[in-house]
């Protein structure tokens, strides 16, 4: 199929339990900057479907000519495969730059963004709850009741995957200093701000050349943001777990 063309493109580079959820939300809340989807997760394939019929998901009925995608880093490689038919021999962070070169004559605005939670235990104990109670997202708060022994499990299997944790984080870290013209978020700024950040973005869009739309903050009512489910005193718990564990 012909390659087609889009006024704006958004990419979100994130990855799990990194805030990206209710970051593509305040995207999507300013109308004409797509709606970003994770439309791309590796092994999550149909038989002859495209990287523009993925990427045309991250579409809306307010403004077809602009869509959007976020991508975690470890589907950076096969995103850009479904594009350029290629294998990317390099890292993640070379495939993130080589996506970007192979998007940009496709769209008048290519709007590159980035959210980083820097603390890779806090992430890798969010994970494992999210793995343990099968929530990654809810509106509230909630008590699971994890016992002493559940919170042993939760500290084996976080630090199990701590390792992989660090690794992401790090090449979001390279990918923050090597994208050209890249908008990056702190995920524990946009927390502490209930993730307030619709100015921010739409400055940003601005900078880059996007037309304003006018009432596109008041398009959307504000809605509150998704709440992590791990609270505070769990993930203290876990972490005096952690210090425990012997090899």
């Amino acid at each position: 199929m012909a390659s087609p063309e889009f006024e704006v493109i958004s990419i979100v580079f994130a990855a799990q339990r990194s805030g990206s959820t209710s970051f593509c939300r305040r995207v999507t809340q300013q109308v004409n900057l797509g709606n970003p989807r994770e439309s791309f997760l590796t092994g999550v394939e149909a038989s002859g479907e495209s990287f523009w019929d993925r990427l045309k998901l991250g579409r809306t009925a307010a403004a077809p000519g602009s869509a959007g995608a976020k991508i975690m880093v470890r589907d950076v490689a096969r995103a850009l495969e479904m594009l350029t038919g290629t294998p990317h021999p390099g890292s993640d962070p070379d495939a993130a730059l080589a996506l970007a070169d192979a998007l940009r004559p496709y769209t008048e605005h290519l709007l590159l963004f980035g959210i980083l939670r820097q603390s890779a235990i806090d992430i890798a104990i969010s994970v494992a709850c999210a793995e343990s109670s099968g929530i990654w997202h809810s509106n509230d708060r909630v008590e699971h009741g994890f016992s002493d022994q559940d919170v042993r499990k939760l500290a084996v299997r976080a630090r199990q995957i701590l390792p992989r944790v660090e690794n992401t984080r790090d090449t979001l870290l390279v990918l923050r200093e090597t994208l050209p013209g890249s908008c990056w978020f702190d995920y524990d700024d946009c927390a502490a701000r209930n993730f307030d950040i619709g100015a921010e973005i739409r400055a940003y869009a601005t900078e880059m050349g996007v037309p304003d739309m006018p009432g596109a903050r008041a398009a959307w009512r504000d809605r509150e943001v998704w709440a992590k489910v791990v609270d505070p005193d769990l993930t203290a718990r876990v972490i005096a777990a952690l210090e425990t564990l012997t090899d």
